[in-house]
């Protein structure tokens, strides 16, 4: 994000922009910025719907394995996400 932002900035002292110009891109960005957080959003919601169908469609043996294999934790998303079991390596 930085090196955006840095791109960003050089690109805007090449172009000589009036205030008025870069005040309409600042804005642009921050609406970039809103709707890729409520993509996010909308993607993790997704994903926990279908996350709980495919529980209701495993044993309950099954969803212990699952969970055994993907413990709740920091995930890609935030806290409460499990993510894949950690590699341990051949033979460990």
């Amino acid at each position: 994000m930085v090196h955006r932002l840095e791109e960003a900035l050089q690109l805007t002292e090449s172009l000589h922009l009036t205030s008025e110009q870069r005040s309409k891109i600042a804005e642009l960005g921050k609406k970039q910025c809103e709707q890729s957080k409520a993509l996010c959003a909308k993607e993790h919601e997704l994903h926990q719907a279908t996350h709980a169908q495919i529980l209701a469609i495993l044993t309950a043996e099954q969803q212990k394995t699952l969970q055994e294999a993907h413990p709740p934790g920091p995930g890609p998303h935030g806290p409460g996400e499990g993510g894949p079991a950690p590699h341990k390596g051949p033979g460990v």
